[in-house]
Parts: C-alpha cells; structure tokens; sequence
C-alpha cells in the first residue's frame, strides 16, 4: 500500500470516528402537491414523501469542519466517489410507534432501517449465525423483535432490535414463507406460505399450531398467496393467482372475497401487498397495474391511487403496502427502489369516503 492510500484509509477511519453528528429523517417530496381524486373531486389522499435511503438523512446543524470537509474530497479525489446506502427492490415494511421504518429488500438481501432516532440508515443482512438473507419479504414487529419471512431459505428469521438473528421459525415446514400477520391475542405468527398454497400458524416458540386452507379456487381455499394482514379479529390473504381478496376468520372460515381478473383499473389480474387502516379502508397493491386499489369492508372499490412511471405517486411494480399513524400509508415501489408515502384525509375518524 502506498503513502496515499494508507493516508486515504486514515482518514476514512477518523471520518467514521466523528460521524456521530445527529441526523434527521427527511421524506424527499415535490413543490407540486398532489392529491387524489383530482378536482373538482373533495380530495382524499396527499402525496407526502418518499424514502431512497441513505440520502433521506440530514445534518441538525451545517458542517463547520473543514478538515472533514477537505477529508471527504481527497477520500473522493482517490478512492471515485463515495457509495451510499440505497433501497435497491424494497418487498414490503412496516413503521413503529417510533417511526422507524423497516424494509425488506430482495436486492441488498436484507432489512433496510430508516432509524429517526439514531439519526441513521442501518442494513441488516445476517438471517442466521451461519446464513444471510436471500428473499426477504413478509416483516412484522413483536415487541422489541423483528420476524422476517425469507421465501428462498424457506424460513421465518426472528431478529433482536440491533439486527441480531436470535432464532428461526418453520424450517422443514414452511415451503415458500412470503407475508406475514400478527395476532395480538392468541399470540399466533400467520404465515402465507405459497409454495404450498396454505397459510400456517406459528406460536411464537416456533411451533406449527394449524393450517389453513389448500389449493383450489373455492372459498377458503388458495393459489400462491403471497400477502396477509390481521385487522378487527380477521385474516384478510392476497390470494393472488386466484385474483382475489379472501376475508376469514382468524381460524380460516371464509367471511367473504372480493376481485377479479379484468383489464379494468379496479381488477386484480395480480394483487399482493394487503393493508387495513384504522378507518376500516382496505389498500391493495395491483402490481400489473401499478396501482393501489382503495375498497371499503364490503368489498367496493372506491379510488385508485398511481398508474405506471417514475414520478410522484406512480409506480413500476409496486409489491408491499403497510399503514402508520395519522391516517399514513407507505408503499413499496420496488423496481423505482422507493417507499412512497400517503395520508388519507379523512374528516372524522371511521366514516369512510
């Protein structure tokens, strides 16, 4: 190694020794607001932001180290241009009551962290001592543990809330583990396994509990479901070769279904993320049309929200959808390498649109 080089690789540590400055999480958004449905329609939803990555975190105060700021560009001027931390296929998230926003990544094989409170972005990539993520997908939170559905090492890693891989759920039972629901009161980990066309249920020691469902096309039963959710006591499955939105009881009696294969906006010839808010609003990703479908509990397709693109509220296959507080709704837009955020701008709480 020459004189430079072990200069550059000095500075490069020092730099990471005084990179402690506290940061904040900034959505990136547009001068334009947008809103859906247009005028002269009352509007329903509002574009708020997006997340890339390491770029959505900024400085509290300005850099007022020239040192620094000179050690950055001789790093530059020697090393090309220094790499930051990107979304690359986000699958899904889901956003804490700290507002930290996990993300699954098939292509950084990983969790993306955006952390608001340590001020930065964090990449958990280790599934088992042995093992790293290949096909993460499904994300809940369980406490202070983050359960991850892996599709290709057939398996449901459970993290600590440094990232730490602490045990695996299904290995041997599961075939290909994609979504993934929490039920608060049984303490079941629900499992969409698509492979084998079931959903399973966990306990949280790791034991098969129960299976729902088979393949097939009647009620009850599924083809390739992909993702679920858990809202008011149901399980609401992306049956997604079935087309369809399957509603059931938490023991897997059908309740009811809803969609469709069409070439309308409002069908579903390929649904996957599935999220319910707080007002009883149902979001499904139609990801062959690069849309989100809002419906109410009976099924009623209600607005649209995307079509195809890279701007604001478009999509290019988009896959997950999960809520958060204040009516927010974040979508994964996977092959933009972006989380999308929305908010529903509801006038009273649980009256619908």
């Amino acid at each position: 190694m020459d004189k430079l080089h072990l200069l550059v690789v000095v500075l490069i540590l020092l730099l990471g020794a005084c990179s402690n400055q506290p940061k904040k999480l900034v959505y990136h958004t547009t001068t334009e607001q947008k809103l859906w449905p247009q005028a002269p329609d009352e509007p329903r939803f509002v574009f708020v932001g997006q997340l890339t990555g390491e770029n959505n975190f900024y400085a509290l105060a300005p850099e007022k180290n020239y040192l620094k700021k000179f050690a950055f560009w001789l790093v530059g001027l020697v090393a090309g241009e220094i790499e930051i931390e990107l979304l690359h296929r986000p699958q899904t998230g889901i956003v804490d009551g700290d507002g930290r926003v996990y993300v699954s990544d098939v292509g950084r094989r990983g969790l993306v962290v955006f952390d608001p409170i340590k001020g930065r972005l964090q990449v958990w990539q280790q599934a088992t001592a042995m093992k790293t993520f290949i096909t993460p997908i499904g994300v809940v939170k369980i406490g202070n543990d983050l359960f991850v559905a892996d599709a290709d090492l057939a398996m449901v890693v459970r993290l600590n809330n440094k990232g730490e891989p602490q045990a695996s759920i299904g290995y041997g039972q599961l075939e290909r583990p994609t979504g993934l629901a929490f039920d608060e009161t049984s303490q079941h980990l629900y499992v969409a396994d698509s492979k084998s066309h079931q959903i399973k249920i966990f306990n949280l020691a790791g034991d098969l509990v129960d299976t729902i469902g088979q393949k097939g096309s009647h009620a009850g039963e599924f083809n390739g479901p992909t993702f679920i959710t858990i809202a008011n006591q149901q399980l609401y499955v992306a049956d997604s070769l079935n087309a369809r939105i399957q509603i059931l009881d938490l023991g897997g009696k059908p309740i009811r279904q809803f969609g469709r294969r069409g070439k309308y906006i409002g069908d579903m010839p390929q649904p996957k993320g599935l999220a319910v808010d707080a007002n009883g609003l149902i979001y499904v990703i139609e990801s062959f049309f690069d849309h989100i479908l809002v419906f109410n509990q009976k099924g009623e397709f209600l607005l649209p929200i995307g079509g195809h693109g890279q701007q604001a509220g478009l999509f290019n296959h988009p896959s997950g959808v999960w809520t958060g507080k204040n009516n927010l709704i974040y979508v994964a837009d996977m092959m933009n390498s972006r989380v999308q955020s929305f908010q529903y701008l509801n006038k009273q709480q649980n009256e619908g649109m």
